[in-house]
């Protein structure tokens, strides 16, 4: 776990772990597998966006909603009825109204946003 606590003292909160960086990730179980498989191929960061590889777990979770949608183009509106469901669950997980603003809580670790995502891939089955 220090591993994943490294790195956070650079005013960013950014994190970055041992793998390779990828542009979309592999299929898992639910997005929120593929949304932790992205943030921990490319690295997390808080904020709202992307820096460099970096990624935050609103952002990530854009980005899989963007390549998980099924169709060979995902009109807007498929993909951000997915990407706001996901959000929701996981504020209702984190008891937050907002998820950018539990992203950037002081004190936020990757670990933390890992167990919230291993929390609603459970709860959430269908996602």
């Amino acid at each position: 776990m220090a591993s994943e606590r490294e790195h956070r003292r650079g005013g960013e909160g950014a994190v970055r772990v041992g793998r390779e960086p990828t542009s979309a990730p592999s299929r898992g179980a639910t997005l929120y597998d593929d949304v932790l498989e992205l943030l921990m191929s490319r690295g997390w960061v808080r904020g709202r966006g992307e820096r460099g590889l970096r990624v935050s777990l609103p952002a990530a979770i854009d980005l899989v909603a963007r390549a998980s949608v099924s169709s060979a183009e995902p009109t807007a509106g498929a993909v951000l009825a997915r990407a706001a469901r996901a959000r929701r669950h996981l504020c209702e997980l984190a008891r937050a109204s907002s998820l950018t603003a539990w992203n950037d809580e002081p004190g936020r670790t990757l670990a933390d946003v890992r167990d919230l995502l291993e929390a609603a891939r459970v709860a959430f089955r269908d996602d």
